[in-house]
């Protein structure tokens, strides 16, 4: 066959006629990029490794790197077996992506909300303090009942509250200050942490290590924290946190059944979470929104406009 095929973290393929030199850009060739589509790619993974079983040399082999992990193919040479961590290592990967994409999800949410709090926030305060007092002295002519008073005081002290206590957050955080090149430094630089230190890709020895450095990896990242981020992932490199490989009984075939099964459960947990805040009131907004800038200027005009007609 005449095409090349790469996968990268299990979550992208690149396959082709294409050649990978810089000759072959002035040939007609082609080439296809895939990402996110775990049932082609992991196809791709098991040729791979069907392609250095039968034709590979057993000492190159033993120093081809995938992902993480180094594969040692004496081992695995029952099919089924081979084929069972084939789907853990697609697995693996797969929930690697999707908590990258729920906290991708939640970062883009909390950003909008902090966003609406500090260009529209002092406004809306402002038009519930000022129905708050058209209602008072209706109440007093006898138009407005007290009932209807209460209500107007109960919305102005608990939005008061909500609103004071997130800007005072978002003051005082570090959220802030992060440019186009700094926040695609930032991406780079968890997902290749989280690659490393995440709890399921770790032996059981080590899982309470990984959990603490992925917690904080994590909290890390929702801050937009690029200075600790990157020391986390320099630390993993070099071995500060001791996160240990795979256990090497991988290889029996109830612990990889048991394995995958927990894996896809975990998986099927994720796309329910990630399903439930794709069907929130937020982020729909957020998707139908294509300039922030543009969408909070025309939200101020019209609040501005109904502040001025309460005013009156």
């Amino acid at each position: 066959m005449h095409n090349k095929f790469c996968v990268i973290d299990g979550i992208a393929l690149i396959t082709g006629s294409y050649n990978w030199s810089k000759k072959a850009r002035n040939n007609y060739e082609n080439v296809t990029i895939i990402k996110d589509n775990f049932q082609v790619i992991q196809e791709f993974i098991f040729e791979f490794q069907n392609i250095l079983y039968r034709y590979g040399n057993k000492k190159e082999i033993d120093e081809t790197l995938i992902g993480t992990q180094i594969f040692d193919l004496d081992k695995y040479r029952d099919p089924n077996t081979l084929r069972l961590r084939n789907r853990i290592l697609i697995l693996e990967y797969q929930i690697v992506y999707l908590e990258q994409r729920k906290i991708e999800i939640l970062k883009n949410i909390k950003a909008f909300e902090d966003k609406h709090d500090k260009e529209l926030g002092q406004i809306i305060l402002d038009i519930l303090y000022f129905r708050k007092i058209r209602i008072e002295k209706d109440n007093l002519k006898g138009l407005a009942s007290e009932e209807e008073l209460n209500e107007a005081n109960e919305k102005f002290e608990k939005y008061k509250n909500v609103f004071e206590n997130n800007i005072r957050r978002i003051e005082d955080s570090n959220n802030k200050g992060l440019n186009d090149d700094e926040l695609k430094s930032l991406k780079k630089y968890y997902r290749e942490a989280t690659f490393i230190c995440h709890p399921d890709k770790v032996s059981a020895d080590f899982k309470n290590v990984a959990k603490r450095v992925f917690n904080e990896l994590n909290q890390a990242y929702k801050n937009n924290d690029i200075d600790r981020v990157k020391a986390i992932l320099k630390g993993l490199k070099s071995g500060i946190w001791d996160i240990g490989k795979k256990t090497e009984n991988f290889i029996e075939i109830d612990y990889l059944n048991s394995k995958s099964e927990i894996l896809e459960l975990k998986i099927k947990k994720l796309e329910e979470e990630i399903n439930e805040l794709k069907e929130s009131e937020t982020y729909k907004k957020i998707e139908a929104i294509d300039d922030w800038n543009f969408y909070f200027e025309e939200q101020k005009k019209k609040l501005l406009a109904h502040l001025e007609l309460l005013k009156r």
